[in-house]
């Protein structure tokens, strides 16, 4: 029986998955001209789910204290090739998905639990892009958060705020390895 936190729905166009991955790992910057918060800022893994902000530098993370100097920097928010999950050190990895209300999150480090009705291979790298592409919908939306001035990015599905405006994810090669030992 599964869970009600664990139902996987797959995303496809066309009856196809997603599309394909040819390169590495990466970074992503936000591109939208006239957001000032969002406009090329760095994407940032930050309390589950992913922001932009000229007040948030760095992705909230967390290393063992008995790794010391072995600890990744922990700096950047690094996606796995494809996007759907993040380059980690920490056992069992971090997946990468779209929650219901559109939200895009990832799981927390120890655990595969997601909610109900989340997305999963949503999308993928496409012309120095991340996309995403799936059902009842396409493209990404910026959506300001109760603590301005950060914004929260989300897939362009019905159930996404309204008061968001459209933000296209740029990608940019990564060659260090393990972006952080997990993300918070």
């Amino acid at each position: 029986m599964l869970s009600s936190k664990r139902l996987l729905v797959c995303c496809c166009v066309n009856n196809q998955l997603g599309p394909a991955v040819t390169s590495g790992a990466f970074t992503v910057t936000c591109s939208a001209p006239g957001n000032f918060v969002v406009d090329q800022r760095p994407l940032i893994a930050a309390g589950l789910n992913f922001i932009a902000s000229p007040t948030v530098p760095f992705p909230s993370t967390y290393c063992p204290s008995d790794l010391g100097a072995s600890c990744p920097p922990g700096n950047v928010t690094v996606f796995y090739s494809g996007g759907n999950a993040l380059a980690v050190e920490v056992p069992g990895g971090q997946l990468v998905y779209i929650a219901p209300n559109g939200l895009l999150s990832y799981t927390e480090a120890h655990t595969a639990s997601y909610p109900n009705g989340s997305i999963f291979g949503f999308g993928g790298e496409q012309g120095g892009k991340f996309v995403f592409s799936g059902p009842g919908g396409s493209g990404w939306l910026a959506c300001p958060s109760v603590n301005p001035p950060v914004d929260q990015i989300y897939a362009n599905i019905s159930t996404a705020p309204k008061d968001c405006s459209p933000v296209t994810l740029l990608l940019e090669p990564f060659k260090g390895g393990f972006g952080a030992w997990e993300y918070t």
